[in-house]
Formats: structure tokens, C-alpha cells, sequence
């Protein structure tokens, strides 16, 4: 389990361009993948990181994109979350220190 909410300092600190990065809600019923701030959100909320689990899906010409599978608990109740890369999700996975675990089933396409 990752450390007693690191967010309790400052969630702002994680996109200052951004001023409403904690009020996204996601559901895995209406989309296939969250964004960083939907990560934001269940955080902010409570939720704590379990496990990260990075996967990268291979297209032709070398191209990739990476898929962090987050897994959460909050209150007795899990959930998966699967996020979509970018600079920030980079950004908020280092500056939470968050041990990445590379999936074994890494694709092509």
C-alpha cells in the first residue's frame, strides 16, 4: 500500500493550469479509460493506490502508448482504474513516488 495520502499537503501542486482537477468523476460503465484527473478526483476522495501497473500496447512504426492500470481501496471497496499516459499522470506518478509494476502482457497491435 502507498503512503497515508501524500495529497493531503497540496493536491494543487500537480497542475497548476488546471483549477478544477479534483471534481472528476469516472465510471468504468461509460469509459474505457480515466484521465489524470480523474485520478486526481478519487484521491482527493480518499481512495489510496494499491498498485500501479504499467502496460504497453505496440503499433506499427515503433509507436506505443502506455496504460498505468491503477488499482484503489477506499472503505473496504476496490476498484480499477486504467489510465491513459501524459505528461501529467508522468508527472503525478513520480511525485507520488509510486512503485510501477510492468505488466506481463504488454501488446502489439
Amino acid at each position: 500500500m502507498m503512503s497515508a495520502n501524500p495529497l493531503a499537503t497540496n493536491v494543487t501542486n500537480f497542475h497548476v493550469q488546471y483549477l478544477d482537477v479534483t471534481s472528476q468523476h469516472w465510471n468504468p460503465e461509460s469509459e474505457s479509460f480515466a484521465g489524470g484527473d480523474h485520478l486526481m478526483t478519487a484521491l482527493h476522495n480518499g481512495w489510496e493506490v494499491l498498485r500501479c501497473v504499467e502496460t504497453r500496447h505496440w503499433f506499427a512504426g515503433m509507436r506505443s502508448i502506455t496504460i498505468y492500470r491503477f488499482d484503489l481501496k477506499r472503505d473496504g471497496e476496490t476498484m480499477s482504474m486504467p489510465v491513459l499516459t501524459n505528461p501529467y499522470v508522468s508527472r503525478l506518478i513520480h511525485q507520488l513516488g509510486m512503485e510501477i509494476v510492468e505488466a506481463d502482457d504488454s501488446k502489439t497491435a
